[in-house]
């Protein structure tokens, strides 16, 4: 007999609302989408403010970004993005530079100072997923940062088309704590979940990834599925794959640092990865059985020794751990310190 999971304390605020529907690629952003998307920006120009959503001078973010909530003229009318900058760090950690940020914040207090800002800023691509998500190095040239006296260096995140669910998210609000029980996950965290993931589009760029459309030459480890004609018993765990979290900046890119380079070097200060199950029925922790037992040793053991074997790191300074309410809902375990 099944006994459903003890109950979840978690953030209300981070439980969005159900929305009645996505929002719907226009024939617009279809039509200029092979030449403009997230994840092949040159720069900010086209961008339009509409809300700075958080800022040291409106709501501090917790993780140090100001996030600006507008749209880019090649979007359709009804669509949304987000950007999401902030000065860079010294590479040996992830640790924010609040001096910098408060800098930045600066910058932004006016319209015209956040124009300025965002018109000044060429980009590289760290990152793309190739869905809706881009992760960029942005700059500003030596003459141009005279003037606005700002950071040098971003790191930027662009979310575009950003869905409602996205965009409350970036919203800092005030948070209050709730107990989840079976009851209240049935009501209203399980019909959204299975919205969201039906929908597919939030997390198609995790689907890449599996199907090393996306992200190949990042990859920590792998364990494959095995194939559909696989007998269940042959198969412990079902695979899993790890690759270094989005978030974690400072780490070396593919291109310019081979693997071998990546073992006791300096950006593990900041170490930080996702290891995402190949099983796609499994959203989040509310959908693990006994069954998944298997799955999650396999993940922690695996995970821990792919991570001393890669960056040198020993398990004895490694964190793992799984976030709930979810960032995304397909189910996936963090490794870092």
């Amino acid at each position: 007999m099944y006994v459903h999971p003890a109950p979840i304390r978690h953030s209300v605020s981070s439980i969005p609302p159900v929305s009645s529907s996505p929002l719907p690629f226009s024939y617009a952003h279809i039509v200029r989408g092979g030449k403009w998307a997230a994840t092949n920006l040159k720069h900010l120009k086209d961008f339009v403010v509409e809300e700075v959503l958080s800022s040291n001078e409106v709501t501090p973010s917790p993780d140090g970004f100001t996030v600006f909530l507008g749209h880019f003229t090649w979007q359709g009318p009804e669509e949304k993005a987000l950007i999401k900058l902030r000065p860079q760090q010294l590479p040996a950690t992830d640790k924010i530079d609040t001096t910098a940020a408060t800098t930045a914040a600066a910058a932004t207090k006016t319209p015209r100072s956040l124009r300025c800002l965002l018109r000044y800023i060429g980009l590289r691509v760290d990152l793309e997923s190739g869905a809706e998500y881009g992760y960029y190095h942005g700059s500003i040239s030596p003459l141009k940062l005279t003037l606005l006296r700002v950071p040098l260096a971003y790191h930027i995140e662009v979310i575009a088309p950003a869905s409602p669910r996205q965009i409350i998210r970036a919203r800092v609000e005030e948070r209050i704590l709730v107990r989840e029980t079976p009851e209240l996950y049935q009501q209203i965290l399980g019909p959204l979940a299975e919205e969201i993931r039906k929908d597919g589009r939030s997390i198609q760029w995790v689907y890449n990834i599996l199907d090393h459309k996306k992200e190949v030459d990042r990859i920590v480890f792998e364990e494959p599925p095995l194939p559909p004609s696989s007998p269940p018993s042959s198969t412990p765990s079902g695979g899993f794959l790890l690759v270094p979290d989005p978030k974690w900046k400072s780490h070396p890119n593919p291109s310019d640092t081979p693997k071998e380079e990546w073992r006791h070097h300096t950006c593990t200060a900041g170490l930080a990865c996702l290891a995402i199950v190949h099983d796609r029925d499994i959203g989040s922790l509310r959908d693990l059985r006994r069954k998944h037992v298997p799955l999650l040793k396999n993940v922690l053991e695996k995970g821990l020794k792919a991570i001393e074997k890669v960056y040198g790191v020993g398990p004895e300074e490694i964190r793992v751990f799984v976030h709930y309410v979810p960032q995304f809902f397909h189910f996936h375990g963090k490794e870092g310190k």
